[in-house]
């Protein structure tokens, strides 16, 4: 025997049915317009190149996900090498943007990348006149005539040339020319400590501190850190040398107070040591 409806099942059934429809349609909408909409993937990234909102957080997205800083050449005082600089990349956003709005929906295509090159590279180094830079400060001090002591100046004036300061960047003394030991080719030489002269291993880099020191106040770069030895030196005037004394935490830095790079060149000429800083 069939089953019969009645017109009162018939309309609870029509009932629930719009009622199941509407709720669809009320949770479902915003799946169903996203999915709608017309899409184009850039670097994994789906964009809805319709909608500008969406463009530029997709540009900011690409930004963060491949842009790279550049690293400028750089030494390495442990080894004391240069280590080349590395060039960045930026994300064009203008060719970028261009080619999301003219890519066809579903398509897939690459941003725009362009190398950034590094602010200092190593063609700054090979000449003794950064190309592109110019002298903003110099100052040489008379060397001296005891061996060990102007071995130990030319070690450490080698260790300094050639030091690139970035804006906003200190260097620091005692970690261009590290701990003074044999290992590291440092020799006796006469030296300051207590008020007395001795010898000790890198007796002598206090001259080129203090040289480093006034060539920096020559070119008004900022002194961070500076200490007077305990007593009067013969190669400047009282109140113009800077000593330095790493296994006591003694150490001359500055900091580069310009907006571009700074590059110190330090050289042994003429029986006087000179370090000259170049800016532009």
């Amino acid at each position: 025997m069939k089953k019969q409806f009645t017109s009162k099942s018939r309309r609870a059934s029509v009932l629930t049915v719009l009622i199941l429809g509407t709720t669809l349609l009320s949770s479902g909408c915003s799946t169903l317009s996203a999915l709608a909409q017309p899409t184009v993937t850039v670097g994994e990234i789906a964009v809805n190149p319709k909608d500008p909102k969406s463009v530029e957080r997709t540009l900011d997205q690409l930004a963060a996900r491949y842009e790279k800083p550049a690293i400028p050449v750089h030494k390495d005082y442990d080894t004391n090498t240069i280590i080349w600089e590395t060039p960045g990349k930026a994300l064009d956003r203008e060719k970028t943007r261009e080619r999301i709005l003219n890519s066809t929906p579903g398509s897939k295509v690459e941003p725009v990348l362009r190398t950034v090159p590094a602010a200092v590279g190593a063609r700054h180094l090979v000449t003794e006149v950064p190309a592109g830079y110019e002298k903003i400060g110099e100052f040489s001090t008379k060397l001296p005539y005891e061996k060990g002591y102007l071995a130990n100046i030319q070690l450490a004036s080698n260790f300094l040339t050639d030091s690139v300061v970035m804006p906003g960047e200190t260097l620091s003394f005692n970690k261009v020319t590290g701990f003074p030991t044999a290992e590291r080719g440092y020799q006796p030489g006469p030296g300051i400590e207590n008020g007395k002269v001795v010898q000790m291993y890198g007796g002598g880099i206090c001259q080129v501190s203090t040289t480093l020191f006034n060539a920096v106040t020559a070119a008004g770069l900022e002194v961070v850190e500076r200490h007077p030895h305990s007593l009067p030196v013969s190669y400047v005037p009282s109140g113009k040398d800077a000593m330095v004394y790493i296994e006591e935490g003694y150490d001359f830095i500055f900091k580069n107070n310009r907006s571009t790079p700074v590059i110190v060149k330090s050289k042994l000429h003429d029986g006087v040591v000179t370090v000259t800083i170049y800016g532009k």
